[in-house]
């Protein structure tokens, strides 16, 4: 979900317990909210008070231990999975929360590998896990501790195992093995890209230490003739120059690219919103927006663009811009 979009859900989940303040899925609606819009203290404290109201919640107990992991507080994550667990002894959903967090979060290969042999009791009478994950969660376990230590030469199995890290957020614990890697395979495009988007992740914020990388795998990339990866890196790394308002460097970096990214259309979409943000003419923008629309490469590509350019249209509260909003939206049914 969109930021605009979380905040509108934000806002009407707080009038829905205004209104019932005893409606438990109204304080996991908003928890879940709270955590993806990056809230994590309002998203532990709207869970707690769900479990005030109804101690045996547990879809509450799943999301408060969700959002103590992606705070990096392990220790209370664990337990308030294990009080889960302790409601509900077969509620699979805790058990693979907490094979998750010995297999990527706090690494304990005996501990891991307790969680996973009670899932596979538990899997018998739910089969509700694939064959897929199963092979998956056994793979890792058995090489959790040359994991861990980067002594594995698989680096297949690596990447398999930061993919699904990164998924959980479990930036913390990867952030040693990615370092070691990348000493390990310093030419290696995917190690410097996970390494940099992990140091500039909001949850790690070291923006500055993660540029190099990104800029490694820019270069890696564009060497290697990956025309998609090496676009995708600069507009990740662009984006990031604007967010942190780092525009004197972000004016330099868009002259150095743009040879790689004129016609490409999340590069137009990204210049209509940097105009946006200079206060540039209106119609700058919506330049911006049309040639986005007109250089699509895919259908979700034409998508996106149209739905942005709606957005900013929407915002700009002006009559003469309703045809055209009428229009577009036309487009998106078709």
């Amino acid at each position: 979900r969109k930021n605009n979009e979380l905040e509108k859900a934000i806002d009407i989940l707080n009038r829905a317990i205004e209104i019932d303040p005893k409606h438990l899925p109204s304080y996991n609606e908003l928890g879940i909210a709270y955590r993806e819009n990056k809230e994590l203290e309002k998203a532990i404290d709207i869970l707690k008070r769900a479990i005030e109201i109804d101690p045996e919640h547990l879809p509450s107990y799943y999301q408060l231990g969700i959002a103590y992991r992606e705070k990096n507080l392990i220790k209370e994550a664990t337990s308030i999975f294990i009080k889960g667990l302790k409601i509900e002894p077969t509620y699979t959903i805790f058990l693979k929360a907490l094979l998750e967090v010995h297999l990527f979060f706090k690494p304990e290969k005996a501990k891991a590998q307790h969680y996973f042999d009670l899932l596979m009791e538990a899997q018998i009478q739910s089969n509700r896990f694939k064959k897929k994950s199963i092979k998956k969660f056994k793979e890792f376990i058995s090489s959790l501790d040359e994991i861990s230590s980067a002594t594995c030469d698989d680096l297949d199995l690596y990447n398999r195992y930061i993919f699904h890290a990164i998924r959980l957020k479990a930036f913390y614990s990867i952030l040693p093995i990615l370092f070691a890697l990348q000493k390990k395979y310093p030419y290696n495009p995917r190690i410097c890209s996970n390494l940099g988007k992990t140091l500039a992740h909001p949850t790690i914020n070291r923006s500055e230490q993660a540029k190099p990388f990104i800029i490694k795998a820019i270069d890696l990339y564009k060497k290697s003739g990956d025309k998609d990866q090496t676009v995708n890196h600069i507009m990740y790394y662009l984006r990031g120059l604007l967010y942190t308002e780092t525009l004197a460097l972000l004016e330099k970096e868009l002259e150095k690219y743009a040879p790689d990214l004129i016609g490409d259309p999340q590069y137009h979409r990204f210049l209509a919103r940097y105009f946006i943000y200079l206060k540039k003419p209106e119609a700058e923008i919506m330049n911006q927006f049309q040639t986005a629309i007109k250089k699509e490469k895919t259908q979700d590509e034409y998508k996106k663009s149209i739905k942005a350019y709606i957005y900013f249209l929407e915002n700009e509260s002006s009559e003469a811009h309703l045809d055209i909003i009428d229009t577009l939206r036309n487009e998106l049914i078709v």
